[in-house]
């Protein structure tokens, strides 16, 4: 809400709203820190992680001993489209990368007072996750990958046991219909279902 001050408890339920993807507001471009702040509590980026996610990794530890916040309503970051970036173009390699961010988030929330709060909306936005690496990724029409090498990779990737936990997770507020599909044929091991998935996103982007 614009012009809103959130304090004490409120913090804590904003840190959990980093996690909640239409929520918006995980990305570290759109916020303005007290620099004594983030130095008193060692509040830096990490710069071995990489992919975008390292935005919302930061954020989630700066938000940790927050005990203000205030909101404003005001564009004041451009940004420019890169179809070439690493976050568009989905490889092996970015995959990786973005495992390696929620990995290092998921081994914070572990030690954060918030833990129940977070844990919880970790594995949602997680979901979110899996989706964009199934339809983008592995199964995204683009992808030149021979099919049994698409099917391979997937298949490493969900032996990630972060990956399985989140699948496993029984939670998944917002997430629409479309995408409980991709993970009911994720979790069903449906490789030529996501294929046709693939194809459909990939033109229900284009009409945009």
């Amino acid at each position: 809400e614009d012009g809103h001050l959130y304090a004490g408890e409120a913090c804590r339920w904003l840190q959990e709203q980093l996690l909640v993807f239409d929520a918006n507001i995980g990305d570290a471009c759109c916020k303005l820190f007290r620099r004594d702040y983030l130095l008193d509590h060692n509040f830096l980026h990490n710069e071995r992680l990489r992919q975008g996610a390292e935005g919302l990794e930061f954020n989630i530890r700066a938000f940790d001993k927050l005990d203000r916040a205030f909101f404003v309503n005001i564009p004041l970051y451009h940004y420019i489209y890169n179809k070439n970036s690493i976050s568009v173009i989905t490889t092996e390699a970015t995959n990786q990368l973005i495992i390696k961010c929620f990995e290092a988030i998921y081994d914070f929330i572990q030690t954060s007072s918030n833990r129940k709060g977070l844990e919880k909306w970790f594995y949602n936005r997680l979901k979110y996750v899996i989706v964009t690496t199934a339809i983008s990724g592995y199964f995204n029409p683009a992808n030149r990958m021979p099919y049994k090498k698409r099917v391979s990779g997937m298949k490493n990737y969900l032996r990630n046991e972060m990956i399985q936990e989140a699948l496993k997770s029984g939670f998944s507020d917002g997430i629409s219909g479309q995408r409980k599909a991709v993970l009911f044929a994720v979790n069903h091991h449906m490789y030529l279902l996501l294929l046709i998935l693939g194809k459909a996103r990939r033109i229900q982007k284009a009409k945009r």
